[in-house]
């Protein structure tokens, strides 16, 4: 791959396009999201000196459920991958996944980039093949997250005699448009295929991309599929936290929170979503009937650990993420 060789869909170098302000605008919420949590926190250090009492058999129990939902993630990525066309090894995506969840905690989801990066210099994904990839995948997490959440926020209903109008339409229109969206064929923009400049051939590209991925139902219904799994086990870690905090969390409550963190969790306002994760999952046991300060603990003890297992698993693959790109590029130069 050279310089000289411009291929379709590239993005240009140089310069972000987003205005000063934007950025500057991310940054203050992000301050203020994280502060807010950090104040939260303060404010209730004695609950948590009290219940943060981690035994190594319960850390132990989290971080496999912590490493069988970056498995289940990665099967996705998997999937999409080799319905794109790429000839992307098992071992080398679960690799990748690990690596992304260590970039996603640096400033911008820097973990995405790089593996767009990683993908374009390695197998020749043009990034906007890979922006249909990523698009594809996303309207099927928001379709999971709603199937989840509707069934969770339904099944906690049952129980305890009250059902969360305001979840039900939530969850209800996460899993009705994306699913339209998804559906709907639009026409396609025949008329422009012959229009110049770069962001018209980068339009057509992408397009492409997700109207081919878009014919592979059975490849949708297997990320669909794995998705639910991935909440699932992001569930039974929310349970595992809730005993660790003295407040055995329902099975129905934990479903209905799995998929509102996960969501959370591909938001760049913090990293990783952090603060707004929990306040979000704060806000769902409060809806459900629940105490706010019992989603506030739960995830803060989930959190501590998957932060154990991005320093220490996931750093080292994004290590060495990092540097095959960088060994690639030195040698196209």
């Amino acid at each position: 791959m050279t310089a000289a060789k411009a291929r379709v869909g590239d993005v240009p170098q140089g310069k972000s396009r987003n205005p000063r302000w934007v950025a500057w605008a991310q940054n203050v919420i992000a301050l203020v999201i994280v502060g807010g949590f950090g104040y939260y926190l303060w404010h209730h250090r004695v609950e948590f000196t009290q219940v943060l009492r981690l035994s190594a058999v319960d850390v132990a129990l989290i971080a496999l459920l912590v490493f069988m939902t970056w498995f289940f993630t990665s099967v996705q990525g998997y999937l999409l991958n080799r319905a794109a066309g790429l000839q992307v090894g098992f071992v080398e995506n679960f690799l990748l996944t690990m690596a992304a969840a260590f970039g996603n905690y640096l400033p911008g989801r820097a973990g995405t980039l790089v593996r767009a990066h990683y993908l374009k210099s390695v197998h020749g994904l043009r990034f906007a093949r890979y922006g249909s990839i990523l698009s594809i995948r996303t309207v099927l997490t928001i379709i999971a997250a709603g199937i989840t959440g509707l069934g969770g926020t339904i099944w906690l209903g049952l129980t305890n005699g009250r059902i969360s109008l305001e979840l039900v339409l939530i969850f209800g229109a996460l899993v009705v448009f994306p699913s339209l969206a998804y559906l709907w064929r639009p026409r396609r923009s025949t008329g422009n295929e012959q229009r110049p400049g770069r962001l018209a051939r980068i339009w057509r590209d992408f397009e492409d991309g997700f109207h081919e991925l878009r014919q592979r139902p059975r490849m949708s219904l297997g990320v669909l599929f794995f998705l639910l799994l991935q909440y699932a086990a992001l569930g039974a870690r929310f349970v595992v936290a809730s005993k660790i905090a003295a407040a055995l969390l329902p099975l129905a409550l934990a479903t209905l929170l799995a998929p509102l963190a996960a969501l959370m969790s591909y938001l760049s306002i913090t990293p990783g979503g952090l603060g707004l994760r929990e306040a979000v999952m704060g806000y769902a046991t409060y809806a459900a009937g629940s105490n706010f300060a019992q989603g506030i603990f739960i995830g803060t003890v989930d959190r501590g650990v998957v932060l154990l297992m991005i320093t220490f698993v996931g750093g080292p693959c994004f290590l060495w993420l990092w540097k095959r790109v960088q060994s690639i590029r030195h040698e196209a130069a």
